[in-house]
């Protein structure tokens, strides 16, 4: 398989074609073959080496509408390849668990079928973007430096050729892209779902409802939250 090939396969074409300047370079190479080594010797989050790249594969960018940004995979900002996605059957992921209880308190539904992998989100044109792909487990932070460019390279050509994308920013960290993105785009803030669980209290946030105003303002199709 070329590489044109194995990126098709795990961006998917429109991503492919819109980062080739990145994916050509030595230095993205670089993070393949560390990756490659890394999973063979630790354990990781995602578990499978394969689905690193799954956010992209499931929101093309030629359907992209809203940018989720996350930290990294982990067991409390959530185990799978989607930001703050929680693929295990008992919910151990305390964000996904809290974002699921938002949603069902502005729908005022018991949402007991909320899909926390958040694929279906995906599949309507949210990228779920954790700024690490990946992160060996048990090792917070360890593949920030890996992934710094690739999460930049994504932020520049969204802010470039992606006008008026929408950018929900969660706790402080995403906060500090703001008056990067605020320019040329729609940016919603809140607290991180964390910071709601370590002190005990609900997540409330009102950027759902702020997307569905926005949404029917320009006469889009509303997300199915």
């Amino acid at each position: 398989m070329n590489k044109k090939e194995y990126w098709d396969k795990h961006l998917g074409e429109s991503w492919t074609e819109i980062l080739k300047p990145l994916l050509k370079t030595p230095e993205f190479n670089t993070i393949l073959d560390t990756l490659a080594v890394n999973y063979i010797f630790n354990s990781h989050y995602p578990e499978d080496v394969n689905s690193v790249f799954k956010a992209f594969k499931l929101c093309p960018w030629d359907s992209l509408q809203i940018v989720i940004i996350g930290t990294e995979p982990g067991p409390y900002t959530g185990t799978g390849p989607l930001a703050f996605s929680d693929t295990s059957v008992l919910y151990t992921n305390h964000s996904a668990a809290l974002i699921r209880q938002c949603v069902a308190d502005y729908k005022k539904e018991l949402y007991l079928d909320f899909d926390t992998s958040f694929e279906h989100w995906a599949s309507q044109g949210i990228l779920m973007l954790n700024r690490s792909l990946t992160c060996i487990q048990n090792e917070s932070s360890s593949h920030k430096d890996l992934w710094k460019k690739f999460f930049g390279a994504v932020l520049y050509v969204i802010e470039k050729y992606k006008p008026g994308t929408v950018f929900l920013l969660w706790g402080k960290e995403a906060g500090k892209y703001s008056k990067l993105l605020s320019v040329n785009h729609h940016v919603f803030s809140c607290e991180h779902p964390m910071k709601a669980h370590v002190n005990k209290t609900k997540w409330k946030c009102n950027n759902f409802a702020q997307v569905d105003k926005l949404f029917e303002y320009y006469g889009r199709d509303k997300i199915n939250w």
